[in-house]
């Protein structure tokens, strides 16, 4: 149908994002909007057709050591399957000694940093 052929399907990979020290995959997911409950609204369901809208998912794909340590220790990060895949690819790219020994001067700097704000208090 050309360029405007529009797929039905749910995932699409759309863009990569490039920082300083990272790439970051971004795909668009279609998930359905659910049905308002406000009875006022017109409900889509009455006419048999079904909403959807699209969520941005921002997956990091490449980066620094240290971006990827960050990455892996960060609460915020919303990539369920990241821990699994680091730990099972890291030895690609460098060694034991040298993860751990990242992992814990994060720590250290954490540790550091929460003995800070606690004696400002």
């Amino acid at each position: 149908m050309g360029k405007w052929d529009f797929s039905m399907d749910p995932v699409h990979e759309w863009v990569d994002e490039g920082e300083e020290d990272a790439v970051f995959g971004i795909t668009l997911r279609r998930e359905p909007v659910p049905p308002s409950a406000d009875p006022a609204e017109p409900s889509s369901s009455a006419f048999g057709c079904v909403q959807y809208h699209a969520v941005k998912v921002r997956r990091l794909k490449a980066g620094t050591l240290e971006r990827l340590v960050t990455h892996l220790l960060d609460p915020e990060s919303r990539e369920p399957d990241f821990v699994h895949i680091f730990l099972s690819t890291y030895r690609a790219f460098t060694s034991p000694r040298t993860l751990v020994e990242l992992l814990f001067q994060r720590e250290e700097t954490f540790s550091n940093l929460e003995t800070s704000v606690s004696s400002c208090r």
